[in-house]
């Protein structure tokens, strides 16, 4: 990715540097929507927009720092 799709906070489907770790297609649990999979990433600032698909919730965009999701 160049430093301009970069800095647009460009949707990737590898690690983004200082998120947790989650990509696009880990399984992952949160305590209210219980277990989903990550469908998609984008860089926002300082921060990760998450869009997770909940097995029983549907699919949700969450921001990573806030979320309290687990890698499973």
């Amino acid at each position: 990715m160049n430093d301009k799709a970069a800095s647009l906070g460009a949707v990737n489907n590898q690690s983004i540097a200082g998120d947790k770790g989650l990509k696009t297609g880990d399984t992952v649990m949160h305590r209210k929507f219980g277990k989903g999979l990550i469908v998609s990433t984008q860089a926002l600032g300082n921060d990760v927009l998450l869009e997770v698909a909940f097995e029983t919730y549907g699919t949700k965009k969450l921001m990573e720092g806030m979320a309290g999701l687990k890698k499973i």
